[in-house]
């Protein structure tokens, strides 16, 4: 497993056993452990700091959504680890990573990894514009299925004409999805 030197990295865990377990990973990885924060209240003064964030869903029985909104908006990844597999996760956070307790060092290692690999792709590229992307359609389309619809839709439209110099993938791409919305939004709707 590749070296984490450097990363600082956000735990939020109420188990005092599983925040152990979990620092000590990360440590041996050579990230900077940032908490564990045992509360809701003081993972979001921890958050501003981390560049990546290892979320029990439910700490005390509040949500740490309120976290992961924060770290989001910041372009942090995220992994939620729960021992409950039935908790919803609001459909903002779909690209957000999930492990199930118990997890082996491996597997979190991988998907802690995995994560995030994502701060290392370029802030232009279209990967990471994605998730910005589906909310946007999301507020023009009704449902989901809609949504995707809408943003399949602008892909094939950048595929067939190109990004224009000088403007940046997100703007082109949002620029896209309002054109292809006001000409086709009733016919994605189906």
């Amino acid at each position: 497993m590749a070296s984490l030197e450097g990363v600082r990295v956000l735990i939020v865990e109420d188990d005092w056993l599983q925040a152990s377990e979990l620092a000590w990973q990360f440590s041996d990885l050579g990230a900077e452990v940032i908490g564990p924060a045992t509360s809701v209240e003081a993972g979001m003064k921890l958050a501003p700091t981390a560049d990546m964030a290892i979320l029990d869903i439910n700490i005390c029985g509040e949500a740490v959504f309120p976290i992961a909104d924060s770290l989001h908006e910041r372009g942090a990844p995220i992994v939620f680890y729960s021992a409950y597999s039935n908790i919803r996760i609001p459909e903002r956070f779909h690209f957000a990573s999930r492990l199930n307790k118990p997890a082996s060092v491996a597997r979190v290692r991988h998907v802690a990894r995995s994560a995030l690999d994502e701060l290392n792709v370029p802030e232009n590229d279209v990967v990471r514009v994605l998730p910005r992307l589906r909310l946007t359609a999301m507020m023009l389309m009704e449902g989901p299925e809609a949504a995707d619809r809408l943003v399949e839709a602008v892909l094939v439209q950048a595929i067939q004409t190109g990004q224009p110099s000088g403007e940046d993938v997100e703007s082109w791409l949002t620029r896209l999805l309002v054109a292809v919305a006001e000409v086709r939004g009733k016919e994605l709707l189906t």
